[in-house]
């Protein structure tokens, strides 16, 4: 098993968002430290996929593999 540090860190919420997540609390029977590490993790996660894909886009721009806008404009209208 491995050992995980762990820190203490204080977090300022507004109360209705602080409301949210003790009725989470309650319904799920975990602690608020557990949620707010299960959702800081799932952002975590979705920011670096996000960052890494538009920077994957930026490249694709300055290589040339782009579809111009009237195309994809042509495109969409036979759809509809």
């Amino acid at each position: 098993m491995i050992a995980v540090t762990r820190k203490t860190v204080t977090v300022r919420m507004d109360e209705n968002t602080l409301k949210k997540l003790d009725k989470l609390v309650r319904i799920t029977k975990r602690s608020r430290s557990s949620l707010i590490n299960k959702a800081t993790n799932r952002y975590l996660c979705y920011e670096d996929w996000f960052i890494k894909a538009v920077k994957a886009s930026l490249e694709d721009v300055k290589a040339g593999r782009v579809i111009p806008h009237e195309e994809i404009k042509k495109m969409w209208q036979a759809k509809l």
